[in-house]
């Protein structure tokens, strides 16, 4: 959770007046007067703060909503941004439209209506816009693919136990894409035609792109930037990457992980929510596919704060006739 104003107090950005992210040691980068007052008005207790990062999403999810509220009700910050992740990890564990990514959402729809209501309590409703985002989508992944134990077959990675101990070819999970790096330079060529033979007809892998393709999807070329992959093995639907190394399969069916994101963006599965609504925002107003980078255009126009250095659009189909004009 994150608020934001000028003349910012104790957090460790310059901009945020109040800062309780979702981060490794989250504690150790909250506000200390805000968590303090977490503290003292019940929000969170002595023995979740001994345990932050141990506690299920759930309750996580829970103390942020309830610290989002505080901060509404007390601050009226100009600017509050909350991240919810028990959706994320519900629907890793148990997948996309099941009984436990069901209970996720509704669990995420009770937490927004408690947002909605410290709006109400702070007297902030009229004059805020909300929004209600996400940057992906979701799989379902009866089965993984584990593409370094078919490296491994081939002689091109080594395993001790059940660590990497040399590699000249290794596959870097990425939920639906596997990234393929060649490692040494005199064999790059030989193992490049080596992994496309491998993997070119292989069960749950519907393509193999080269670096000429990467542009198409935003990528960056491993030429000019060295900690991009030579080549991306991409997951057909119903089929996920992980590291393992180890064993016999190359294809298992799925536990643990049973629902998986990071497939292409020209993935339809890919697409994410979009929910606009309040201030400047034309009640019934429809729209049809949108780019993730709009939302901070759309954001900026109705703060009036310049975002110059910000891709995507201002989504002026979205918003009232006055605001659109005004700003």
């Amino acid at each position: 959770m994150r608020t934001c104003q000028s003349n910012s107090g104790q957090c460790n950005s310059g901009t945020l007046a109040v800062d309780f992210p979702d981060s490794p040691d989250t504690l150790n980068y909250t506000t200390p007067e805000f968590l303090k007052e977490l503290q003292d008005e019940g929000i969170l207790t002595e023995a979740q703060r001994a345990n932050f990062s141990k506690i299920l999403g759930t309750a996580r999810d829970e103390i942020w909503t309830r610290a989002a509220a505080h901060a509404l009700r007390t601050r009226k910050p100009p600017l509050l941004f909350l991240h919810l992740l028990n959706l994320d990890s519900s629907h890793h564990r148990y997948g996309p439209q099941t009984l436990g990514g069901y209970s996720a959402i509704a669990a995420a729809d009770r937490w927004v209506n408690e947002i909605l209501l410290a709006l109400d309590e702070a007297g902030m409703r009229e004059r805020t816009t909300v929004f209600i985002v996400a940057d992906h989508g979701f799989m379902a992944i009866p089965k993984t693919l584990q593409p370094n134990v078919t490296l491994r077959k081939a002689g091109l990675l080594t395993v001790e136990g059940n660590s990497v101990t040399a590699a000249r070819v290794n596959v870097i999970p990425e939920g639906g894409i596997g990234m393929v790096y060649l490692n040494v330079p005199a064999s790059e060529e030989a193992d490049r035609a080596q992994v496309l033979e491998l993997f070119r007809d292989h069960e749950g892998i519907s393509d193999i792109l080269q670096p000429e393709d990467f542009s198409k999807y935003g990528l960056p070329d491993p030429a000019q930037y060295e900690q991009m992959a030579d080549l991306i093995l991409v997951a057909a639907d119903g089929y996920g990457f992980n590291a393992t190394a180890t064993g016999d399969e190359a294809v298992v069916t799925s536990t643990g992980t049973l629902g998986t994101h990071g497939f292409l963006s020209d993935n339809p599965k890919m697409n994410a929510i979009f929910v606009a609504s309040g201030h400047g925002i034309a009640p019934g107003a429809k729209l049809g596919l949108i780019e993730n980078i709009d939302v901070t255009p759309t954001i900026s126009h109705l703060l009036s704060v310049p975002f110059p250095g910000a891709d995507g659009r201002v989504l002026t189909e979205i918003l009232t006739p006055a605001v659109s004009a005004t700003r």
